[in-house]
């Protein structure tokens, strides 16, 4: 069995077949005995050609689709699972299990001091009373905030550099202590596309980067839709300062369809992206749709579309807004707006001491030739990326958009109640409005219903 059958066949199971998939990992050992008090589970899984698998992974996928009784206590990755002339699993031939692979099922402890360390961190992190090494940051009560706080932990805990990418690749206390001893899946920071969910029979959904360049918000997306579901980050290829981000969000877009067809060649492709992923989504699924690849969806994410208006423009608008209102709302309209007005003049100068401190330093690393420090990466790879947005002038799109809008009001749904998106979509705009804000909406637990309607409309796509 490959690893993408094992991952799709138990999501599918029932209790009974269950039963029969501990029965048969048992069975693997002839000599068996069912009433054995030190009896163990054994999976065997096939590892794909090239592939790196990680036993812990497997066994954290398995926690959460088997109950625990069923939960192998040992992971046996093997090149080829042998087979008789029958073409079956010819079960006699399968290796013994190697020490290295047995896992107490019964103990979920920490099992040396740098898994302790971890869990130490963890526990504090969470406010917990005790740690399972195997249970996922984030279903344990963990959000992006703390996922960043956690990557903080750790850099000073362990006096090395640690990005919170890290934590949302190694959710648990096993594959963070992983990670932190070298021994993790490969890294995926440096990397153009990220197979966050490479497993599963469906059409892969390719999700763009955040305005800060990671994909790190997709992860509680990926694990929400189902092991079925393929799922793949976008995001630029360098974050560390030295090589140039371009400040044009067509060649952005280009060098992320030449990283989608490595993995798809060919439409009909999904694509989707938050906040300003949803812009360059957006551009994406044109040069697609341009190149006569068929877009199947494209799905935004609370995305607003900066109009670039001119002085009379913008007085037209507020002119025609005005005129649809009573005497008491063109009232609050006007306060409302000069409100905005003020409060976005107030964050421009609150934010303003902390750009400084950050363009000045990566402005000396980038003369001196040396890579940025994790801390300046994401304000490095915003600046140019910000750029880039302003600088995009979209053109209405052939196909259906289909735009998630957080309910709760805030200036961008106050101001513009469809984000700009009005006339942009001639196959028309499709608006799910989700509870809950911008900032939560792909975060547990919130992340549970808006992959709810994410699979509703990945399942009229397909």
């Amino acid at each position: 069995m490959s690893a993408t059958q094992w991952q799709a066949r138990v999501a599918r199971l029932d209790a009974t077949q269950r039963r029969a998939l501990a029965d048969s990992l048992a069975a693997v050992d002839p000599k068996f005995d069912a009433d054995a008090p030190n009896k163990q589970l054994v999976a065997y899984v096939e590892a794909a050609i090239g592939g790196n698998l990680d036993s812990d992974s497997v066994t954290s996928h398995l926690r959460r689709q088997l109950p625990h009784a069923m939960v192998p206590s040992i992971v046996m990755p093997i090149s080829a699972l042998p087979r008789n002339a029958n073409g079956k699993i010819d079960r006699r031939q399968l290796p013994a299990p190697h020490s290295d692979n047995v896992r107490n099922n019964a103990s979920t402890t920490p099992r040396d001091a740098t898994e302790q360390a971890v869990g130490e961190l963890w526990r504090q992190m969470l406010n917990l009373s005790s740690v399972d090494v195997f249970e996922d940051f984030f279903e344990a009560g963990g959000n992006s905030l703390m996922a960043l706080r956690m990557a903080g932990a750790i850099q000073k805990r362990f006096d090395t550099e640690f990005s919170v990418a890290k934590v949302f690749q190694n959710p648990t206390v096993a594959q963070l202590a992983k990670a932190l001893s070298g021994g993790s899946a490969p890294d995926f920071e440096s990397r153009a596309l990220v197979p966050i969910q490479a497993l599963g029979t469906q059409s892969p959904l390719f999700c763009v980067h955040c305005v800060n360049g990671h994909v790190n918000q997709y992860f509680a997306l990926a694990k929400a839709l189902g092991p079925d579901q393929p799922v793949y980050g976008l995001q630029p290829p360098s974050r560390d300062g030295r090589e140039p981000i371009p400040h044009d969000l067509t060649v952005l877009a280009a060098r992320h369809i030449a990283e989608m067809r490595k993995v798809q060649p060919h439409g009909p492709y999904r694509i989707s992206g938050y906040s300003f992923g949803g812009m360059l989504a957006y551009e994406i699924a044109q040069q697609l749709d341009q190149a006569g690849d068929k877009v199947d969806l494209l799905l935004m994410f609370d995305t607003l579309l900066p109009r670039i208006e001119g002085t009379e423009q913008r007085a037209r608008r507020h002119r025609d807004q005005l005129k649809e209102l009573s005497m008491g709302g063109r009232l609050r309209y006007v306060a409302r707006s000069a409100l905005g007005n003020l409060n976005t003049l107030a964050r421009m100068a609150k934010t303003l001491p902390k750009k400084l401190r950050e363009t000045v330093p990566i402005g000396v690393y980038q003369k001196l030739g040396r890579p940025l420090p994790v801390a300046l990466q994401a304000p490095f790879v915003r600046s140019n990326l910000n750029v880039a947005m302003y600088a995009y002038h979209a053109k209405p799109f052939a196909g259906r958009i289909v735009l998630f809008r957080a309910s709760e009001r805030n200036w961008m749904n106050t101001e513009f109640p469809q984000l700009g998106w009005d006339d942009m979509a001639r196959d028309g705009l499709v608006i799910e409005d989700l509870p809950g804000s911008h900032g939560r909406m792909l975060e547990v637990p919130d992340v549970q219903g808006t992959a709810q309607v994410v699979r509703k409309h990945l399942d009229q796509g397909s």
